[in-house]
């Protein structure tokens, strides 16, 4: 499965890559894990817990950089160690941690659920960048919701950013440009002000590090509480590639 790279980026990235080696033809297929207590969960009312993740695997793709794809992938929200854990240790644990609580309470614990979704937004021979989107709930007036993104090389599994790929100067016209976006994202006019609109931002706009690669441009996500309260919710805009071509190197 390829998808089309604007040229600048399909440029540098195979000007990059000085070894000569290429992955082989790259195919992408969706896995899953799913467990749940038993009998499943069937309404918000019944004591249960559920863990689903949904994730690519793609063959093609190097032995270094299969491996660097597994461990982010690992890197769930759930693990608040932050180490790696295969994803059906992960689904264990959760539901341990869940039943050990529920045990404790005497079924008077409210449902828990985890659920995270990894698209694949381009797979080719140069740039593989994936958007994870994961849910969280275990208790209390709302879940938690976030989205991240993992951009590597298919073969050296090198993880890749803005630097790689733009000349130095391009942040001026990439903040400039993404608080356009944002902007047009949250409805808000040219002048209106952000802090009166809710939102964070001490020294002024800023763009954060949480983007991945799209057909169309460079997609950046604010997620929940990063620049502003929970009613907000996350901010997702895109930032066009040709408004960065006079910086590719």
């Amino acid at each position: 499965m390829k998808h089309l790279i604007p040229f600048f980026l399909l440029a540098y990235l195979v000007s990059c890559n000085k070894s000569g080696e290429k992955p082989a033809a790259l195919a992408v297929r969706t896995d899953s894990v799913v467990m749940a207590s038993p009998g499943g969960c069937q309404g918000d009312s019944i004591p249960c817990v559920s863990f689903k993740v949904t994730f690519p695997r793609i063959a093609g793709l190097s032995k270094t950089a299969e491996d660097t794809l597994t461990r982010a992938l690992a890197r769930l929200p759930i693990n608040v160690d932050n180490k790696p854990m295969e994803l059906a240790e992960s689904g264990r644990r959760f539901l341990a941690d869940w039943t050990e609580i529920n045990e404790e309470f005497e079924g008077a614990t409210a449902p828990w659920s985890f659920e995270s979704n990894a698209t694949v937004l381009i797979a080719s021979d140069t740039l593989i960048s994936i958007k994870v989107w994961s849910y969280q709930y275990t208790g209390g007036a709302h879940g938690l919701q976030e989205t991240h993104y993992i951009n590597m090389h298919p073969v050296t599994g090198a993880r890749l950013s803005l630097d790689d790929f733009l000349r130095p100067g391009y942040q001026a016209v990439l903040t400039a440009v993404g608080h356009q976006a944002f902007r047009e994202a949250r409805g808000l006019t040219p002048d209106e002000d952000l802090e009166a609109a809710g939102f964070e931002f001490p020294d002024g706009f800023e763009l954060n590090t949480n983007y991945g690669f799209t057909g169309n441009g460079i997609e950046f996500t604010f997620n929940i509480y990063e620049i502003g309260p929970y009613v907000l919710g996350p901010s997702e805009f895109t930032v066009p590639y040709r408004e960065l071509a006079a910086y590719r190197k």
